[in-house]
């Protein structure tokens, strides 16, 4: 059975990274600014995406953080709460 590849955009490498359907790959602090951001978290309390049951999903073992993912599109998300109602529209769309 053929698996789903995912690639993202890294602006830590500056590069597109595969992402390893057997393996988790870690949106931490490295991959997403370089280290140059400190608000950002390192693994494993950071998201990160899973191959799990024929689909990818984005997680996170930290229950204080929330983790969202939507479609920036044209306009920047200016706070949680538009980045989470994005998210919601987007996944209500998906289904």
């Amino acid at each position: 059975m053929a698996v789903g590849q995912l690639f993202l955009w890294s602006a830590g490498q500056r590069e597109w990274v595969d992402c390893p359907p057997d393996e988790i790959t870690w949106l931490d602090r490295g991959r997403l600014s370089g280290n140059k951001d400190l608000t950002l978290h390192r693994s494993p309390r950071c998201a990160g995406l899973r191959y799990v049951h024929r689909r990818w999903e984005i997680f996170s073992r930290d229950p204080t953080y929330p983790v969202y993912l939507a479609a920036q599109g044209n306009n920047a998300f200016t706070n949680i709460d538009s980045a989470a109602q994005a998210a919601v529209i987007s996944s209500m769309a998906m289904a």
